[in-house]
Parts: C-alpha cells; structure tokens; sequence
C-alpha cells in the first residue's frame, strides 16, 4: 500500500515526464541538411564539428562547420539560420582563409555579442606554418560579412614552427561586463616545466570591436 509521501512523489514523476516528453517534441520539418559538401553521392568529402550561436538582434544564427570540399583540405564555413524555421538566410560562405596545400582548419566555435551585433569564430589551424596547429580567429558581422583579416590567438612554442606544440578545441563567450570575448584552447607548450605532451588550457580575452588580443 502506498503511503501519501510516495504517491505524491509518483504523481510528480509522471508530471514532469510529461512536460519532457512535450518539450522534446519537434518544431517543423525534420532534420534540415544546412551544408552540401562536394559532389552529390560522393563518400570523399565531409563536413565536422559544427557549432552555433544565436543573434538575439536580429533572432536569428550562425552555424558554423569544418569541410573538405574538394582537395582534402578542411575549411571553416558559415551560414546564416532564421531563427524560427532555420530556413538558410543567404548562400553558405567561407570564414577561413586557405593557406598552402596540406593545411587545415578544425574544430570551429562561434559566440555572438549583441553590443557589437558581431560574431567571432575561432579554430585551430596550421595555415601559418604547416603542422604547428594555433587557435586562429575571425570577426564576422550580423549578415555574414567578413570583418578584417583573420588573426592569431595562440602562442604554442618558442620557436613558432615547432610542430611539437600545438592548440586545439577552442571555445568562447561573450562577456558583457567586459564587453569582451574570452577564447580558451587546450594545448601543449615548452615554457618553464612545460612539455611535450603535457596538456593544458589556455584562455585569451579578445576586444569585440577589434577582434584583437587584449590583457595578459
């Protein structure tokens, strides 16, 4: 027999795995394909690790991706998402810049500041030099328009080409007290009992406006 404590425990579990189950419900279509990479049916091309963030402005999103579109070398793209329906907004676009044959960029993430109704994607890439890997950045505005070059934000290695060292699995927030966007990386370094193999996080405040590195 059931005590008053136990039923009214049972009644709230059931309450509250039926909210669940309504929230989990799906809005709309089904699973929207937002990137197409490559030549339709083929198996030699693919798109990874995406991410997105949200334009509380203008209530909508940037997902951003890695793909190797066609030479095996991976990209960072973007496309921009109504935020009611994800229906795409404009065109995919491109967010990296290429570098040499046999670079690659990886492992994006995106935050959005309303203040400066900007986005910044960062990634870790070697297109600086060549299987060194360092976490790379680029301001995008609210309607997916480049801002500026793309930067660097770490600093893995005394000597800038070792390959040793490398950063990777960004990611970021905005912080709006400090109106600033701070990025964090797990990397491997060289400096006082630091080495090859140990790793460790990272992290860098970067000014929105600028997209550059600001403090220590």
């Amino acid at each position: 027999m059931h005590t008053p404590k136990l039923s009214r425990f049972l009644i709230s579990a059931l309450l509250i795995g039926a909210a669940c189950v309504a929230v989990a419900a799906n809005l709309g279509p089904d699973d929207r394909q937002v990137s197409f990479t490559g030549a339709p049916g083929t198996t030699a091309t693919d798109a990874v690790s995406p991410d997105l963030a949200f334009d509380s402005t203008n209530q909508r999103y940037l997902l951003v991706w890695s793909a190797d579109e066609a030479d095996g070398d991976f990209l960072i793209h973007g496309q921009l998402l109504t935020g009611a329906a994800g229906a795409p907004v404009s065109p995919a676009f491109t967010i990296s810049a290429p570098g040499p044959v046999g670079t690659d960029h990886r492992q994006p993430a995106v935050a959005y500041s309303p203040e400066h109704n900007q986005y910044l994607v960062v990634w870790s890439s070697d297109v600086l030099n060549t299987g060194a890997y360092e976490i790379m950045g680029q301001l995008v505005n609210a309607d997916g328009q480049l801002v500026g070059a793309m930067r660097r934000y770490s600093d893995m290695g005394s000597v800038d080409t070792d390959t040793a060292f490398d950063a990777v699995t960004p990611d970021l927030a905005w912080l709006p007290n400090l109106d600033v966007f701070t990025v964090a990386w797990a990397a491997d370094d060289d400096l006082g009992n630091l080495s090859d193999g140990r790793i460790e996080v990272y992290g860098q405040h970067v000014e929105v406006s600028t997209c550059t590195e600001t403090g220590s």
